[in-house]
């Protein structure tokens, strides 16, 4: 198995700016705590050209906990954009999650992972086995088409097709992933959310 970058016992590590295509797991943490993943490509190839290699984009496994994963991009995978096992108090954030064979995102045995603010762009589905929280804890104050609002945020789901009446971005009703939902979902691309905020910090 070809690995492009592999953690383990490892916190307070940064993995940045890797490109790892052509790989079954781009990014593999393992009973790693602590540790930022930002500004990685983990794609198993490219939209002409997909290679659908077996594994993940980005996978934390084993009491990987407390790690951010934020600004990634995960295409292509034969397997999930992301994948956490028997891991807790993660947070994914402001990546794009598109055309992955097994889903945007899964959790298996893993609570409490925040998962906000990211792309997810015509995977099959994602998975929720436990108890996690598809939208940030706190609100954010955004502008969307000129206006300003303050509420939390989710995710954008390309499948969703729900209504927003008040056209502040957010959809009318819920986003559903498995026994979880996703109450604040994006009508648009994260991106045309403009954050009153730093680039890692919202």
């Amino acid at each position: 198995m070809a690995v492009g970058v592999y953690l383990w016992k490892s916190s307070q590590c940064i993995v940045e700016d890797n490109v790892c295509e052509g790989c079954s797991h781009g990014i593999y943490l393992g009973n790693s705590s602590e540790n930022i993943v930002r500004d990685n490509i983990c794609n198993n190839g490219t939209k002409a050209r997909p290679l659908f290699l077996d594994g993940d984009g980005i996978h934390l496994d084993y009491s990987a906990d407390n790690n951010l994963t934020v600004n990634n991009t995960c295409c292509w995978n034969e397997d999930e954009g992301i994948d956490v096992w028997t891991s807790s108090n993660n947070t994914i954030k402001r990546n794009e999650i598109c055309e992955n064979k097994e889903g945007g995102v899964d959790l298996i045995c893993s609570s409490n992972t925040k998962i906000y603010l990211n792309n997810f762009v015509n995977n099959a589905g994602s998975k929720d086995r436990d108890s996690n929280i598809w939208n940030s804890t706190s609100k954010i104050t955004y502008t969307y088409k000129g206006n300003t609002y303050t509420n939390y945020l989710g995710n954008y789901w390309s499948e969703y097709n729900g209504s927003d009446a008040d056209n502040d971005g957010l959809g009318d009703t819920p986003y559903r992933i498995d026994s979880d939902k996703d109450n604040y979902q994006l009508m648009e691309s994260w991106e045309k959310y403009v954050m009153l905020y730093g680039k890692y910090k919202s």
